[in-house]
């Protein structure tokens, strides 16, 4: 592993040579070698001011390298004065899950887009009886005997024995020593890298400030019954061929998962803030603003685009890099000034009835449904709050004080 990582290295340092502005760095963790690229502005000059980080997740099947070209990284470095890192993530090389994937795709139950080379170990995750549900009675012993190590452990796993949460930050643990960047530090993926940015962002560990997802998903290994707690740019293709919005066997509903995010990050609003249409190439452009607070949400619903497409040449390239720009280094990190004080008190109990909330603080309080309108408000004299009139589901509750808005989120039996 040693000599093949060094001579790759070496290949590619030799290659990018002629980039004045762009570095690899080599590392270990876990006893594994790795590596990753870093780019710096024109007119970087070590020790002089400190500057912000994207982290940017390349998709499978692509190098590090390859993905920096592709999105022109050496423009978003001078464009925002920023420095941008590219970690690269390792081949799968579990014999049983490569195996399973060529089969799984000689059976249609996965896309043949899907590569084994530079996938992140990001929670992509199949079960077991998911798959046998999809594949019919006929697969199942096929399952049973290629693939006796998930089956006994009841689900199958990309890099599943990759730490690349700790690898991302031994990476920017390393920046912080080498290069001169500051805390506000950025991170964004496509596909597989998409998958790993929701994965780095709802991981303990987390150091990012804003995150950014092209056409990924929340894996299934992931727990996000949490909020993120952080400023979110997400784009996804309604059309996608590899990561179906309706869900897969990788991934639940999308739909579900990107009105999910919003309602746990307590977002109070929801609007179309832009529409766009190609007449050309009848690609559709939706952008819905969620207003979260300091943690707002920015939501592209596109049309018409293939998933292979992405960043792939001017003619499709529909502006991610540049919207993603925009929010990361152009939108303030904080977005609201008032004091926001989410579900760390019981100050709305219970989290679940069908006729009756109880709330300890008084003052005006509105409620909010999935897509941000206020379907219920009044003033809160008595502490009891009359939900008969709301429909079932899920909702967020705020209510506001001379000092603070409160928020929390119940459910409406």
């Amino acid at each position: 592993m040693m000599k093949h990582i060094l001579t790759l290295a070496l290949l590619i340092y030799v290659t990018i040579g002629s980039f004045a502005n762009s570095h690899m760095e080599q590392t270990v963790v876990d006893d594994l070698d790795r590596i990753y690229f870093v780019y710096t502005p024109a007119e970087y000059q070590k020790g002089d001011k400190e500057r912000p980080v994207m982290v940017l997740l390349h998709s499978t099947g692509y190098s590090a390298m390859t993905f920096a070209e592709l999105c022109k990284v050496q423009d978003i470095c001078d464009r925002n004065d920023a420095i941008v890192v590219l970690p690269e993530a390792l081949d799968e090389e579990d014999d049983e899950v490569i195996n399973a994937m060529v089969t799984l795709k000689n059976y249609n139950l996965l896309p043949s887009g899907l590569k084994d080379k530079y996938v992140w170990g990001a929670g992509a995750r199949i079960y077991i009886e998911d798959l046998k549900k999809s594949a019919g009675s006929f697969a199942s012993s096929l399952i049973n005997s290629q693939m006796p190590n998930a089956v006994k452990k009841g689900y199958i796993e990309l890099c599943e024995d990759k730490d690349d949460v700790k690898f991302i930050n031994t990476v920017l643990d390393e920046m912080k020593s080498k290069y001169n960047i500051n805390d506000n530090i950025y991170v964004a993926g496509a596909s597989i890298g998409g998958v790993m940015a929701y994965k780095y962002a709802y991981s303990e560990g987390c150091k990012a400030k804003k995150v950014g997802v092209i056409n990924g998903f929340v894996g299934k290994a992931l727990d996000d019954t949490k909020p993120l707690n952080m400023p979110l740019c997400v784009f996804q293709c309604l059309s996608d061929e590899l990561i179906p919005y309706s869900g897969g066997l990788f991934t639940d509903s999308l739909q579900v998962i990107l009105n999910n995010i919003p309602i746990k990050n307590l977002c109070t609003s929801a609007e179309v803030t832009e529409t766009y249409q190609d007449i050309n190439t009848l690609v559709t452009i939706q952008k819905i603003e969620y207003g979260c607070g300091d943690n707002p949400t920015w939501c592209y619903a596109i049309s018409n685009v293939s998933h292979f497409t992405i960043l792939s040449s001017d003619k499709y390239d529909i502006g991610y890099m540049d919207e993603l720009e925009k929010f990361f280094f152009q939108l303030p990190t904080k977005t609201s000034g008032e004091t926001l004080i989410t579900n760390n008190q019981p100050i709305l109990y219970p989290t679940s009835a069908s006729e009756n909330l109880y709330c300890e603080v008084a003052g005006d309080y509105w409620v909010t449904n999935l897509l941000g309108s206020v379907v219920l408000s009044g003033s809160n004299e008595n502490k009891i709050i009359d939900i008969t009139s709301l429909s079932a589901g899920e909702y967020i509750f705020s209510i506001k004080t001379a000092d603070a808005i409160y928020k929390s989120i119940f459910i409406k039996k």
